[in-house]
């Protein structure tokens, strides 16, 4: 470790982000299968916000991953947070009209949808350990 010449918080905190974007990996291996199983019909009546939550779920993990990088300030990260937040709601809001609406498909855009939370979500633990670095390091 010490031949790595980083600290160990610091390795710690890539650790932890690394768990993360695992995590995120696996979301992005449901949503790809789920994008399979999914027929023609089932795909044209895909709510066009779809895509665009999930750039906003992506934006969100890029964001938290690029502060805990040193390649943003820490104010990135509070940005980030409340980034989150709003894309969760705005995931949220989607499942429950597609819910009352009783789409087509409306199984197999709920998993993805969740995994937009969780990918989304990810970001944001990523963005707190950004902060808590900043915190340690004192550069907040």
């Amino acid at each position: 470790v010490d031949a790595l010449d980083v600290p160990r918080p610091t390795l710690f905190d890539y650790y932890t982000t690394a768990r993360q974007l695992e995590r995120v990996a696996d979301h992005a291996v449901k949503i790809a299968n789920v994008a399979a199983q999914l027929n023609a019909d089932a795909s044209s009546a895909l709510p066009g916000d779809l895509s665009s939550l999930a750039e906003q779920s992506r934006d969100v993990v890029r964001q938290a991953t690029s502060v805990l990088l040193g390649d943003e300030d820490v104010l990135t990260a509070y940005q980030t947070l409340e980034d989150c937040d709003d894309v969760t709601d705005d995931i949220t809001a989607l499942d429950r009209t597609l819910y009352e609406n009783d789409a087509t498909g409306g199984y197999h855009l709920t998993l993805v949808l969740d995994s937009l939370i969780r990918t989304a979500e990810y970001g944001g633990n990523v963005a707190e350990t950004a902060i808590q670095s900043a915190a340690r390091d004192g550069t907040l």
